[in-house]
């Protein structure tokens, strides 16, 4: 086997190519370089493979490499699981969890809500240092002394994520948001002026960003969105820190 990396190493170095997209220049503990790109890792039997610019493929140990080479190694095998849709999934779900009212002269019936994140790593690798970050957008039509008028809120949210490992699911909620509508109770007049006589609340959806830091330091991320038309119609809020 070592024969076999050694030969491969030097005609892959007399044939690099630099600058060839996706391709990366390894280099062994004795100093000697090829450039490659990574087609696929196999953990249970501790090979890389790699393809040459010439499209040959080798299968190696990553420890014949340095260990900034093993650390990309690392990194893509990381970003690999994480960018891929089966691999790893999110599914959002909005739930009603408190819902009351209170009545005057009007009678205001509240809504709490929080959407409910569930992170899922159907991978064969662990995925590490994530971060959630979120937007909750809400609109509230309010009747004020100008007359009515409909407020865009947004609710952010930021949540750390150690560890996510193989074949495992977690599940996050953000901070609830409330919403009411509103009407004149019973036996009372009309608005005066004409004004409507019913204001309303809605939960328009949530756009959730995903977010990775491997071990060089490299940030990766993927946003995910409930309803699709979110991304369009609304603009993403940077959470505070």
């Amino acid at each position: 086997m070592k024969r076999v990396l050694t030969v491969f190493l030097l005609a892959g170095g007399i044939r690099a190519v630099a600058g060839t997209e996706g391709f990366h220049v390894f280099t062994d503990k004795q100093g000697r370089t090829v450039s490659a790109r990574i087609i696929g890792l196999n953990e249970a039997k501790g090979l890389v493979e790699l393809e040459l610019p010439n499209n040959e493929r080798k299968k190696v140990e990553p420890s014949i490499f340095s260990q900034v080479d093993q650390d990309y190694i690392l990194d893509w095998q990381a970003i690999n699981a994480f960018e891929k849709g089966s691999a790893f999934k999110v599914e959002l779900n909005k739930k009603v969890v408190k819902n009351w009212s209170e009545k005057s002269s009007v009678q205001r019936d509240f809504e709490q809500v929080v959407f409910e994140m569930t992170l899922i790593n159907r991978g064969a690798a662990a995925l590490k240092n994530l971060e959630i970050t979120y937007n909750v957008f809400s609109e509230q039509e309010e009747l004020t002394p100008a007359g009515e008028h409909t407020e865009d809120k947004c609710q952010t949210g930021r949540i750390a994520v150690d560890l996510l490992k193989p074949r495992e699911r977690m599940v996050f909620s953000t901070q609830p948001v409330e919403v009411y509508d509103q009407h004149l109770s019973a036996g009372y007049d009309g608005y005066v002026g004409g004004l409507p006589d019913r204001q309303s609340g809605e939960i328009k959806g949530i756009w959730m960003r995903v977010s990775m830091t491997t071990k060089s330091g490299a940030i990766v991320s993927r946003d995910f969105v409930s309803p699709d038309t979110v991304k369009t119609l609304k603009q993403w809020q940077e959470p505070a820190r």
